[in-house]
Parts: structure tokens; C-alpha cells; sequence
């Protein structure tokens, strides 16, 4: 299991939304490893994937998730 930290300046639940609901907006197309990538995916649920969506129910899976913990916003 490989596991990063990367401080970021900024508030968690704006870091949150980043991740897990714009995640082609920080992960585009310069990442791709294919021309048919249309976009990259995070489900951010257990059993979910990051993956490259290349449409009709193709493409390249990053990572499986295996555990998720939403932001307490009231901290």
C-alpha cells in the first residue's frame, strides 16, 4: 500500500469538493495515459474507483478505494 500526505493551504471542505467532485479539473488531460481519455473519475465511495472514463464503459483504473472518511465541516 503506497500512502501520501501533501499539505494544502486551504479550507477542508473546499479541499473535499476539489478531490472528490472536480477531480478532472485538478487531474486533466495532460495525466492521461490515453487519447481516449474523455475524463478522469473519482467515486468517492468504498469500492469506487480513480480512473481514466473513456467512454462506453472503457477504459484505466488507478486505484480502488478502500476507505473513505467525509470532512467533519463543522471543525
Amino acid at each position: 500500500m503506497i500512502k501520501i500526505e501533501i499539505p494544502i493551504d486551504a479550507r477542508l471542505m473546499d479541499v473535499w469538493a476539489c478531490l472528490a467532485e472536480e477531480t478532472n479539473e485538478w487531474w486533466g488531460p495532460k495525466h492521461y495515459t490515453s487519447s481516449h481519455t474523455k475524463k478522469m473519475e473519482l467515486q468517492d465511495y468504498i469500492g469506487g474507483k480513480l480512473m481514466e472514463d473513456f467512454g462506453n464503459r472503457e477504459g484505466i483504473v488507478w486505484a480502488d478505494i478502500i476507505g473513505v472518511k467525509t470532512p467533519d465541516y463543522s471543525c
